[in-house]
């Protein structure tokens, strides 16, 4: 654990797993997710909505901190996410071949909610095995 002493000046807070209204699942506002991280003294977040990155380019446009364009992925064995993406990665594709489009745009493979078990919508044990070495980050 990092104490404050500990901390940097160059070190900010960041949120790794954001969505805005252009998620179908969420209805929270571009101007909302603005405040909510600045009430939270956030210095950057990802956006991760599903299957798209027009919020993450737009919420780029209008906020005062960094925004990290990213989409969570729906593969054809569960959810995969990209970081740093420049482009859309289509729905559908296989878990390796998500992979590869992530990497091909520069960006970090990053699987999201590994215990996640309502939706089911995880990413499975074989298919998380077989792309594991190209894993950048998993979220805890």
């Amino acid at each position: 654990m990092l104490h404050s002493a500990q901390v940097d000046a160059a070190t900010i807070k960041v949120d790794l797993h954001v969505h805005t209204c252009y998620s179908k699942d969420c209805l929270v506002s571009l101007e909302d997710v603005i405040a909510a991280a600045q009430r939270q003294g956030l210095g950057a977040l990802a956006v991760l909505d599903h299957n798209a990155i027009e919020g993450a380019l737009a919420l780029q446009a209008l906020a005062p901190f960094a925004v990290i364009v990213g989409e969570e992925i729906y593969t054809t064995e569960g959810e995969i996410a990209g970081l740093f993406l420049r482009e859309l990665i289509p729905p559908g594709l296989t878990p390796a071949q998500t992979v590869a489009r992530i990497q091909e745009q520069g960006g970090l493979v990053y699987i999201p909610h590994p215990f996640e078990s309502i939706r089911q919508a995880r990413l499975n044990e074989r298919a998380l095995m077989e792309v594991l070495d190209h894993v950048d980050a998993i979220e805890v």
